[in-house]
């Protein structure tokens, strides 16, 4: 977190409550730990709350080159206890028919995968502390292209969307790990770090 934050700084931001200083021009940024407590604290999706979108891409051309400890940054669409959760957060109501939210709508405005038949998208899906199986992988990808309506293609070499879904689910003493609450992510990848090592 803390080097995140000062490749944000060097970008002309700065943390809330404290403002720029003397000289210094910024825009205020906010983070925030993961949800579930002080035992989610562990876990490995913090929530950055950038001021603008293009603060957010400024930061996540940074972090793609730089970052080394950072695996990616991700619009983040949707979050939930469970897949469930997940896809009705997406939504107004909780019910499976209720319209989008109107901030998913205009996310969806400005990806053309929601639109044009001819665009190409794919969907990335990570646990952390365990490997999604391929038949849940393709469940989950299903609940949330039914809940958001994609209509391009998918395309697995270069898509020009790519779809993030990240899962924490981590039981005591579970690959040497900390215990961390079941929390479901979603959104819409910004950068993947090249210089991260996947052992």
């Amino acid at each position: 977190v803390e080097a995140l934050e000062q490749m944000a700084c060097g970008l002309g931001f700065y943390r809330e409550n404290e403002g720029p200083r003397k000289g210094e021009k910024g825009t205020m940024f906010k983070w925030e730990a993961p949800k579930g407590g002080e035992e989610a604290r562990d876990g490995p999706f913090w929530y950055l709350r950038a001021p603008t979108r293009e603060a957010a891409e400024k930061l996540a051309a940074v972090v793609g080159e730089r970052g080394v400890l950072v695996k990616c940054l991700v619009d983040l669409w949707s979050d939930g206890d469970t897949l469930e959760a997940m896809a009705l957060d997406l939504r107004q109501g909780a019910v499976e028919d209720a319209a989008l939210r109107p901030d998913v709508e205009d996310r969806k405005s400005r990806v053309a995968c929601f639109s044009d038949k001819g665009s190409t998208f794919q969907f990335s899906c990570e646990g952390f502390g365990r490997r999604i199986p391929m038949q849940e992988q393709l469940a989950v990808i299903d609940v949330l292209c039914r809940a958001c309506g994609h209509v391009g293609k998918v395309s697995l070499k270069q898509p020009q969307y790519d779809f993030y879904v990240g899962n924490t689910a981590v039981s005591p003493k579970e690959h040497n790990l900390p215990s961390i609450p079941d929390h479901w992510y979603f959104g819409l990848l910004l950068c993947r770090t090249t210089t991260w090592y996947d052992a």
